[in-house]
């Protein structure tokens, strides 16, 4: 109902019956303490009020009545002492109080008296005396991201929450004190997503931090020793999804870390800076390349010994950058690169010796098993021959491979084509006795074709096993 600019108690009170999730009224400017009781007795979660720039305490007091989970008041620019204390009273999980980017400490002590478990802030400053009245919160979760800054006073006094979780994505910088502070209140993990600095001495302070994750997607960059010294973080998870481009010293400190280090937005990517995250040991590197990767950075990365290696934004793939990337000995994941593959082989109707060894050096049975709209079987609908000079080649390269692969309408090929493809119990051809048997394109004699033992009987089970998968649902 954001359209409504007025409200009486009267056509309050029948809108709050309406039986819904939640209810909005941000057309408001004002609100009287009669509509405001009125409007408390709606029985969904989520009453909206976010037109309001103003409350007073009785208006405050009729709205703590709501029975629901959140009140959203992020229009309010201003708000008492007395205000804040009736609203204190509310019940449910969370109050939004976004627009109000000041709080007296009064006000604030009177918030932080409440037994909610969320409560947002929009405040833009806070001064040490009304830090120390929030600390006080009893609350699980207190965001106050829209902070640019935080002294080492306020930081200091927020210290002394008690909740699991701080909020403070708006910070721009950090300061030694305002580190202890996210290490000391985030139990579970960190988001400092506004960072555009990073000391090393706040670098070494956050790594310590027991939690499992830090995001620090706002950092641009990164220096060697605050690169160095993030690494030392213990837990699970390492966001910089911000740093767009990294120096060789940089990357070579970030390779330390031991867990999942997340780099999804780099825009560039020198070769010095490659051999330095080729060094990662972690359990695995998200990397973001050019779409098209150059053979020296290939070369690189080829060097990349760690758990798994996960290069975000490819989507094509050179000979020479594909032999660069073989020597990796992590496991090694092209998604973007992956599904284009996945969804190409659905429309060609030949296949080279340089097109398959890249489709089975990208499109590994996990791979493909993990590709959001795969069943798990690479298919080629509109390959109706194999007669090309390389033929035989591409049956071995494919029968080397580790896919479930389907060639659902494939009528010509020549017998050692066919018998190269017979090696892999993987891949499906359809009946023997439908398939026409040419001479061998590169000229070569051809000899007669030998049905492997349980050949047959192994094509039933596969062709039931991607029938299965056909049928079932796909990796949402």
């Amino acid at each position: 109902f954001d359209g409504l600019t007025e409200l009486t108690p009267e056509t309050a009170k029948i809108l709050a019956e309406i039986p819904r999730h939640g209810i909005s009224f941000n057309g408001l400017v004002a609100l009287p303490p009669e509509t405001a009781t009125a409007i408390a007795a709606f029985r969904g979660r989520l009453l909206s009020l976010n037109g309001l720039t103003t409350l007073s305490p009785e208006a405050a007091a009729g709205l703590a009545a709501f029975k629901g989970n959140a009140l959203s008041l992020n229009g309010l620019q201003e708000l008492s002492p007395e205000a804040a204390a009736a609203l204190a009273a509310f019940q449910g999980a969370l109050v939004e109080l976004n627009g109000l980017t000041s709080l007296s400490p009064e006000a604030a002590k009177a918030l932080a008296a409440t037994k909610r478990q969320r409560l947002e802030l929009g405040l833009t400053s806070l001064e040490p005396e009304a830090a120390k009245a929030l600390a006080a919160f009893a609350g699980d979760q207190l965001e106050l991201n829209r902070l640019k800054s935080l002294s080492p006073e306020a930081a200091t006094a927020l210290a002394a929450f008690t909740g699991s979780h701080l909020g403070l994505d708006g910070l721009t910088s950090l300061s030694p004190e305002a580190a202890r502070l996210v290490v000391t209140v985030n139990k579970s993990g960190a988001s400092l997503a506004g960072l555009t600095t990073l000391s090393p001495e706040a670098a070494g302070i956050l790594a310590s931090c027991t939690c499992n994750f830090l995001h620090l997607d706002g950092l641009p960059a990164l220096s060697p020793d605050a690169a160095e010294a993030l690494a030392g973080f213990k837990g699970g998870l390492l966001k910089l999804n911000g740093v767009r481009t990294l120096t060789a010293e940089a990357a070579a400190g970030l390779s330390t870390f031991k867990g999942h280090l997340v780099l999804a937005e780099m825009t560039a990517l020198s070769p010095a800076a490659a051999r330095g995250l080729a060094g990662f040991k972690g359990k695995q590197l998200t990397l973001r390349v050019p779409a098209s990767l150059p053979a020296e950075v290939a070369a690189a990365l080829g060097a990349f010994a760690g758990g798994s290696l996960q290069l975000m934004g490819l989507t094509s793939l050179t000979h020479e950058a594909m032999d660069g990337l073989a020597n990796c000995r992590g496991k090694l994941w092209m998604p973007q690169l992956a599904h284009e593959l996945l969804t190409r082989v659905q429309t060609v109707e030949t296949l080279t010796a340089d097109e398959a060894r890249v489709l089975t050096f990208v499109l590994t049975g996990d791979v493909v098993r993990r590709d959001r709209w795969s069943d798990g079987v690479v298919r080629f609908p509109k390959v109706t021959a194999l007669d090309d000079a390389d033929a035989v080649e591409v049956a071995e390269i494919l029968a080397a491979s580790d896919q479930l692969i389907a060639f659902p309408v494939l009528k010509r090929l020549s017998p050692k084509t066919l018998q190269a493809l017979t090696k892999n119990d993987r891949i499906l051809v359809p009946d023997i006795t439908s398939l026409e048997l040419i001479a061998e394109p590169d000229g070569s004699l051809t000899d007669d074709f030998v049905i492997p033992d349980g050949f047959e009987e192994r094509q039933t089970r596969l062709k039931a096993e991607i029938d299965r998968r056909q049928r079932g649902p796909r990796n949402f």
